[in-house]
């Protein structure tokens, strides 16, 4: 029976991981996508730099000087400018995204922290952080003009734009409260978390705010009427949090585990935790490459997450082998990008129906069967990693082809004599694949004689009394395991008369002449045997003499 091919299907759940690193300047703290010219900027607090990564290969491509600690960087949109929040200097400095070029500084009175951008009104947010006043001040986009400063709670660290309700919530990690700022720079609302919110991110697959929450390793969940609706437990001190619209889950910096941890946003569960570099902080999704950007303070890295390619099937090279053959799948070439343990299936798609010895292993095995013809046998290896994701199938194929006969040897020719005992030797016959060969001899010429065993490799018979040379002719033909026969093969037994004495007539004579008289045979001396007379004598006398010739007696 052919097998028609069998479609697998190969459900892939994607698993990420840390896919590159790259090292940026001095304590890495703050990180943002330009659309504009889709690059990555990194603000490095030590350096009094950003460092500009090219998304295509994460490269770094420039290097530019600001003002003294940055700590905050976002892009505007209105004017494709980046602002980047200098803490040390009190100031902020405005990128130009065409070529990275610092084109204005903007003071402030105190030190500025985090940075947002609001579509609602084109302006830049900026938290201002000290502790005497804890505010935000509001940057107008078309001439960098500060336009409003506003109160708000103890130490301001995180902001973000809520484009459901077009407000701006600032969390306030002093006093454990999220303020919610109406598009006039109003304080609207006020919702209490637990302890020490620090950054905040919006998810629009479910319109809700999340807060991290690094004093209770949690992150709180807004909904857009601003009531708390969830909790969720992280790792050690959660920091930067970001939403990725690829996957639509939520990641989060968590500074001491030095992890990322991902809630997944349609139940809120943390679906996966992600090794990163030395204390994690900033976050950020590239929407370029689909890959998430991680900030590492202490480690003067951005790491980037991004999904791992699924395990590869190697179901090894094409085989040509023979009827009989026992064949060896070999997949032990499948690899993982993770060296993870990998789980095998073949499948049959093609050609008779064959079963393998475990269709689970890495190197199955099967008979193949016997053919007339040419056979190709096709096999599928789809291989599993131990997060379930599935390798796409590859294909081998196996072609049979009919077997290679054993070879008879029905040993060398003979010549003997009548009576005597032939041993026939078949034990130079082989077979291809060394199967073991069972024999069959058949005598195809000459006097007939009796095999003591015709199926042996060594059969011997007695050969028959002739009085003339004969020649036994005896057909070998092998057999190996698969049923397969060999062409035969002949030997040729040369059966010579018996050599007998010659027969005597008598003995005559008297005294010291002792005549011995033969009937005439071959012609040949014997002893004194006259070739003429047929005449043997052990007499001396006649052995000295001269013999007299007589037909029938000498005396």
């Amino acid at each position: 029976m052919n097998l028609p091919f069998i479609g697998l299907t190969n459900t892939v759940f994607a698993v990420e991981d840390v896919i590159d690193t790259i090292n940026v300047g001095e304590r890495p703290y703050a990180i943002a996508y330009n659309p504009d010219n889709k690059n990555i900027y990194v603000a490095n607090i030590d350096d009094n730099s950003v460092s500009v990564i090219r998304s295509s290969d994460n490269e770094v491509i420039d290097t530019i000087n600001v003002g003294d600690d940055p700590t905050g960087i976002a892009y505007n949109p209105d004017n494709k400018n980046i602002y980047v929040s200098n803490t040390g200097s009190y100031s902020v400095s405005v990128i130009r995204s065409s070529d990275n070029e610092v084109i204005d500084t903007i003071s402030l009175n105190d030190n500025p922290f985090e940075i947002a951008y609001n579509p609602d009104n084109n302006n830049m947010y900026v938290l201002v952080v000290d502790p005497r006043y804890n505010a935000f001040s509001v940057i107008r986009s078309s001439d960098n003009e500060v336009i409003d400063t506003k109160s708000v709670g103890g130490f301001p660290r995180g902001i973000a734009y809520n484009p459901d309700n077009k407000n701006m919530y600032v969390a306030t990690s002093a006093d454990n409260a999220i303020y919610i700022i109406s598009s006039d720079n109003e304080v609207i609302d006020k919702v209490f978390l637990r302890n020490s919110p620090t950054a905040i991110a919006y998810n629009p697959d479910n319109k809700n705010m999340y807060i991290s929450n690094f004093g209770s390793n949690t992150i709180s969940v807004i909904s857009s009427d601003n009531e708390v609706i969830d909790t969720i437990n992280v790792g050690d001190t959660p920091r930067g949090i970001a939403y990725n619209p690829d996957n639509k889950n939520i990641y989060v910096a968590v500074d001491r585990d030095n992890t990322v941890s991902v809630i997944r946003s349609s139940d809120n569960e943390v679906i996966d935790t992600i090794n990163v570099g030395d204390t994690p902080r900033g976050i950020a999704y590239n929407p370029d490459n689909a890959h998430i950007y991680v900030v590492n303070l202490l480690g003067n890295t951005v790491s980037v997450i991004g999904e791992l390619p699924p395990p590869t099937a190697d179901a090894g090279p094409d085989q040509t082998v023979e009827s009989g053959d026992t064949v060896q799948l070999d997949g032990s070439g499948s690899s993982d990008p993770r060296n993870e343990t990998l789980t095998y299936q073949w499948t049959q798609t093609g050609g008779p129906q064959v079963t393998l010895s475990d269709s689970t292993s890495v190197n199955p095995t099967f008979t193949a069967p016997q053919h007339s013809s040419q056979i190709d046998y096709t096999f599928e290896l789809v291989v599993t990693n131990e997060n379930g994701i599935k390798s796409d199938p590859n294909m081998v194929t196996i072609s049979v082809f009919p077997a290679s006969p054993p070879t008879a040897d029905a040993g060398p020719d003979q010549t003997v004599e009548s009576g005597d005992t032939v041993q026939l030797d078949g034990s130079g016959s082989s077979d291809p694949r060394n199967e073991t060969l069972t024999y069959q001899w058949t005598q195809t010429g000459g006097p007939g004689v009796m095999l003591d065993d015709s199926s042996s490799a060594t059969p011997s018979f007695t050969t028959p009394d002739t009085n003339n040379q004969e020649q036994l002719v005896f057909e070998l033909v092998v057999m190996d395991e698969q049923g397969i026969a060999s062409e035969p093969d002949s030997v040729v037994i040369t059966v010579n008369p018996e050599n007998e004495p010659p027969p005597f007539s008598g003995i005559f004579g008297s005294g010291n002449n002792i005549n011995i008289q033969v009937q005439e045979n071959s012609g040949n001396n014997v002893g004194g045997q006259s070739g003429d007379d047929n005449m043997y004598s052990d007499s001396p006398i006649l052995q000295d003499q001269s013999t007299e010739q007589n037909s029938s007696v000498v005396s």
